[in-house]
């Protein structure tokens, strides 16, 4: 994509929750949505990084990655190219407070990885390239400095997928992964495989980082057998030698499915995830990806100080939530299952699958928002001919992720739940499965907020009082006769002060700019200046 084609726009005033936001700039890039993407990255008052696969390809036909710097009030600061194999592809990224880290990974067969770290003052770029020992799935990454850490799976090959059931209908748990966990040493530009002793279905789940310990966590979930399913929480120094282990330890009949780790001061840590009640299928431990309640857990190096579970069913918001967005004969009868349960000493079965976020730090408690999602599937019908006859037939086709509500909680130091509350996300249906909800803590409240289909949705709460309902209000460009048409992919974040910055794609209709020269129907990516005030 040519930068020449920038298009600046004046500001324009928006107010959300009863507060006000002031759209104070907004940056349009002409774009065509089949092939462009785009991603933002706000790096404080140093501005904002906008990087994409540019369309056109180097001189030796490879792929180019293009970074452009603004400063905050949208002024182009310098824009860098780096050529790498049109084999690859950007899975994931990372930055700190210098630089931004973007992972590559060759498509299809294709070992080849490279990681790029562009420096956020100066815009220089050092890659480091290399192959991994076997093709990986990768799950996360994460760098600092140096260093970066990412992991993931091996890929089954295509005698286990057609052995084990990809195509033959059988247990996927089955299929044997491996966990794969690669350090690289950015200054030396070169890689080494973590040594991992696992066996069975096994795979790198979760990487954190801590920058003042200037250490990184893995953690890594495994199915040896089945009769066992463990979490691990491996640490590393950041030159990729191993600092210390812990294996969650349930401490009962429920069974913790993931973790995420967020690092506290006094080199503790915070493990929180989801769980649901252990079941067997014989002798047969069953891990669902769908979970009954959300843990807490609080470690210090290889010990585990508690562990502490909560069912959604339980939470005061659950049943707010259910009654807001169910029929009341639905509600009623889940309130009666829920019941039965209690009586027989379990809980209700709620299936979420639940995105949980870093956990924060706020007014002597921690703050946990975990974004509840669901795969969504459509039936499709189709015609075999066996033995020359027509045999209808049906199949289930993946429609996306389809995102409820987030679950905000607060907890005490010793992890007793305080308060809860929920956020509804409404119509977010997408391939791209990452944090929405934004949070931004006031003297007293938090603000919620995400953005979505070219507006901004918001609500007010303090503990598990709601201070303000749920508002929604339009992302619209200022330019007189714009209407827009459609929206796709909008997004925001926290960027400095009470700045926040929202951007995404929309396709604009102006019949009064053909007159003046212009293009009567425009697709754009937009980023805005938000200013939040109360």
């Amino acid at each position: 994509m040519n930068f020449s084609r920038l298009l600046f726009t004046a500001s324009f005033f928006l107010s959300f929750a009863a507060s006000n936001a002031q759209s104070l700039m907004r940056m349009e890039i002409e774009a065509a949505s089949a092939s462009d993407q785009y991603n933002i990255l706000p790096v404080g008052k140093n501005g904002v990084i906008l990087f994409n696969e540019n369309q056109e390809k180097g001189e030796k036909g490879e792929k180019v990655i293009e970074f452009t710097k603004y400063d905050v009030n949208f002024k182009k600061v310098w824009t860098k190219q780096q050529a790498v194999s049109s084999r690859m592809t950007m899975v994931k990224y990372d930055y700190d407070m210098d630089n931004l880290y973007l992972l590559l990974m060759g498509t299809r067969r294709n070992a080849d990885y490279s990681v790029l770290r562009l420096n956020i003052n100066s815009g220089s770029i050092t890659a480091t390239n290399g192959k991994t020992p076997v093709r990986m799935r990768v799950t996360d990454f994460k760098a600092m400095g140096d260093d970066a850490f990412w992991g993931g799976s091996t890929v089954p090959s295509w005698f286990q997928m057609c052995l084990y059931g990809y195509t033959c209908g059988l247990a996927r748990s089955a299929v044997n992964t491996t966990p794969l966990l690669m350090h690289t040493d950015l200054a030396a530009q070169n890689s080494e495989l973590a040594k991992l002793k696992y066996k069975g279905q096994c795979s790198v789940t979760d990487i954190s980082k801590d920058t003042e310990q200037k250490t990184f966590d893995a953690v890594i979930a495994s199915h040896p057998d089945k009769k066992t399913f463990d979490l691990d929480v491996k640490e590393f120094y950041a030159n990729g030698g191993p600092k210390s282990e812990l294996r969650l330890d349930p401490q009962g009949a429920n069974l913790p499915l993931n973790a995420h780790v967020s690092n506290l001061k006094n080199k503790e840590k915070l493990i929180v995830g989801t769980y649901s009640q252990a079941s067997t299928s014989g002798k047969q431990v069953v891990v669902s990806p769908y979970s009954d309640g959300l843990y807490i857990t609080k470690a210090k190096g290889e010990e585990q100080e508690f562990i502490k579970y909560y069912a959604f069913s339980e939470l005061k918001s659950f049943w707010k939530y259910i009654e807001a967005n169910y029929s009341a004969r639905k509600a009623m009868k889940m309130k009666k299952r829920a019941r039965k349960k209690s009586e027989q000493g379990q809980t209700l079965d709620v299936n979420y699958q639940l995105l949980v976020h870093d956990v924060l730090e706020y007014n002597d408690q921690y703050i946990m928002v975990a974004e509840a999602y669901y795969p969504e599937y459509h039936t499709e019908f189709y015609t075999e001919y066996v033995n020359g006859k027509p045999v209808t037939r049906t199949r289930q086709v993946f429609d996306g992720w389809r995102y409820t509500h987030a679950i905000v909680c607060g907890f005490d130091k010793s992890g007793n739940m305080l308060w809860d509350n929920t956020f509804e996300i409404w119509n977010i249906l997408t391939f791209n499965l990452k944090e929405r909800v934004r949070v931004l803590p006031q003297e007293k409240e938090l603000v919620l907020a995400y953005a979505y289909g070219g507006a901004i949705h918001s609500k007010i709460i303090q503990g598990s009082e709601v201070i303000d309902n749920k508002s929604s209000t339009p992302i619209e460009t200022n330019k007189e006769g714009d209407k827009v048409r459609s929206n796709y992919d909008s997004d925001m974040a926290f960027w400095y002060d009470n700045y926040f910055v929202t951007w995404g794609y929309q396709r604009i209709k102006n019949t009064e700019e053909k007159g003046k020269g212009g293009k009567k129907k425009r697709t754009v990516f937009f980023f805005n200046k938000i200013q939040y005030s109360n």
